[in-house]
């Protein structure tokens, strides 16, 4: 059962690997663009790729936005558009995994600031310049209702972010991308289509062969991040989990991180 899980999994990566975006996108599996409201005039995602990857955008005191792990705008204007609906972007957040388009926001709104996390600036600066860490912008954090949740080890790869949204919902917890030990592994062979196949990271095609990385990862991370997984359990105050990967999910975090396995992480980091 699980070889042939294996083996059509495999098949699947090749064919996204080989077959034209373009194709992809006329098939129905190119990038999914929807504007989602969670929290009314505070919080929206707007879905984009085909692994589900999802931009937050957050409204301020002041009325501007912050937007995490933004969208393409190349070739997709709507989405400037609908998101410069909501309001001025103040604020671009990238992380390692997903800054594929921070330049783009920057160029649309060339007064707003460049974020990421202390351990990512250096990645990032390669494509955008970084003006400030979020450990470090205490102003903009205020501004925004942030709060930076500990993350002992760096088990995982980003800092885990609360978001005040007031009444009745509390508090929206904002998931990274992946654990810090998912680092490139000779072993996995989807690292390999990805490294040979010569695409840039986030593209259509490589977000598509993400979806089954799960396959061969190792547990080493999920071992380690149980006890991370256990302290955000303990998070009476939230009660909306938005990932990088997926819908925002409604309810306390036992409810979706309580006793994940390797695979099903895999639908949240």
């Amino acid at each position: 059962m699980y070889a042939s899980l294996v083996l059509s999994s495999i098949l699947l990566m090749l064919f996204a690997t080989l077959l034209p975006a373009a194709i992809l996108k006329t098939l129905g599996l190119g990038p999914r663009y929807d504007l989602v409201t969670v929290v009314k005039n505070k919080v929206w995602t707007h879905g984009y790729s085909q692994s589900n990857s999802v931009s937050t955008i957050i409204r301020g005191k002041d009325g501007k936005l912050w937007i995490r792990s933004p969208p393409p705008i190349k070739g997709n204007e709507a989405v400037l558009t609908r998101i410069k609906a909501l309001g001025d972007v103040a604020v671009v957040y990238g992380t390692h995994s997903h800054d594929s388009h921070v330049d783009q926001w920057i160029e649309a709104f060339p007064g707003a600031t460049m974020m990421a996390p202390k351990r990512d600036t250096g990645l990032i600066s390669a494509r955008q310049q970084v003006d400030v860490a979020i450990e470090d912008a205490v102003d903009v954090r205020a501004n925004f209702g942030l709060e930076i949740v500990d993350n002992p080890a760096q088990v995982f790869a980003d800092p885990f972010i609360l978001v005040d949204v007031g009444e009745p919902h509390g508090s929206a917890l904002l998931l990274p991308c992946g654990f810090a030990t998912f680092d490139f592994n000779v072993w996995n062979p989807v690292h390999w289509l990805l490294r040979l196949s010569g695409f840039a990271k986030n593209s259509t095609k490589v977000s598509y062969i993400r979806l089954f990385s799960f396959l061969f990862s190792s547990t080493e991370g999920m071992r380690k991040a149980e006890p991370v997984i256990a302290q955000l359990c303990a998070l009476n105050d939230v009660r909306i989990i938005i990932p990088l990967h997926g819908p925002a999910r409604f309810g306390a975090p036992n409810a979706y991180l309580g006793g994940l396995s390797p695979i099903e992480a895999r639908r949240f980091f």
